[in-house]
């Protein structure tokens, strides 16, 4: 989600890119929190494999079967 945990930037577009690294850099405390809120899913700071992601995913679409 744009702006809420992290930045979209325009594919391939590397003034795109610089333009919100940038915006990182020149604000040290946003940028933190854009990080902290990359964790929602994990209370300890580890980020699942995309192969557990997809697989939590799936649980939950079986359990609305």
């Amino acid at each position: 989600h744009h702006e809420i945990n992290g930045l979209l930037f325009e594919h391939r577009n590397v003034q795109s890119l610089a333009e919100q690294m940038q915006r990182l850099a020149d604000d040290s405390a946003w940028a933190q929190k854009l990080g902290a809120r990359g964790y929602v899913q994990s209370h300890d700071g580890n980020i699942p494999s995309l192969p557990a992601h997809v697989a939590a995913i799936e649980a939950i679409y079986h359990s609305l079967l």
